[in-house]
C-alpha cells in the first residue's frame, strides 16, 4: 500500500512538473531580464533583412522591444505570449534626406518556433515637396518574419 500510494504521489508531482517546465520552455527563448533577439522579414519573397531588437522582460509574459535600424529608423513595440501564439505591436519613426515616414506593425508568431506573420502600414512626406498633398500612405501585408541568431 505505501508503494502504491509513493507512486501515485510520485506520478501527480511528475506531471505537474512537465506541465511547469514546458512552459517555461515556451518561453526560453525569450530573455530573463534583457537580451537581443533577431527576426529576418521577407515581403512576397524579397528579404527585407534583420533587425536586431533589444528585449527587456516587463514580467507577466509581456516584453518591450526597441532598435535603431540602419541607424535611421526607431522602432519600439510591445510583445505578449498568449496561450498558443505571441503577439507583438510595433511603431517605427525615420527620416533620411529625402523625407520622413512612420509605420505601425503587427505580427502574430508561433509561441514555439517564434516563426509567423506580420503586416504594417503607415504614412510619410518627402522634404523636396512642403506640398501636404504629397504625403502618401502605404500598406504592405503578408510579411514573413522568421526568428534566429543575430549578427
Amino acid at each position: 500500500m505505501k508503494v502504491h500510494r509513493f507512486l501515485v504521489l510520485w506520478s501527480i508531482v511528475f506531471m505537474l512538473s512537465w506541465l511547469c517546465i514546458s512552459d517555461v520552455e515556451a518561453k526560453s527563448k525569450w530573455p530573463r531580464s534583457s537580451g537581443y533577439m533577431c527576426w529576418e522579414f521577407t515581403h512576397k519573397g524579397v528579404s527585407k533583412g534583420v533587425i536586431k531588437y533589444r528585449v527587456m522582460n516587463m514580467g507577466g509574459g509581456y516584453y518591450f522591444l526597441s532598435s535603431l535600424a540602419e541607424g535611421k529608423e526607431l522602432f519600439y513595440g510591445t510583445a505578449a505570449i498568449g496561450e498558443d501564439k505571441v503577439y507583438i505591436t510595433t511603431t517605427s519613426a525615420g527620416g533620411d534626406s529625402s523625407g520622413t515616414w512612420t509605420f505601425i506593425g503587427r505580427w502574430v508568431l508561433d509561441k514555439e518556433t517564434l516563426d509567423g506573420t506580420g503586416e504594417e502600414m503607415g504614412v510619410g512626406h518627402e522634404k523636396d515637396n512642403p506640398d501636404p498633398e504629397n504625403a502618401y500612405t502605404d500598406y504592405d501585408g503578408d510579411f514573413t518574419v522568421k526568428f534566429g541568431k543575430c549578427p
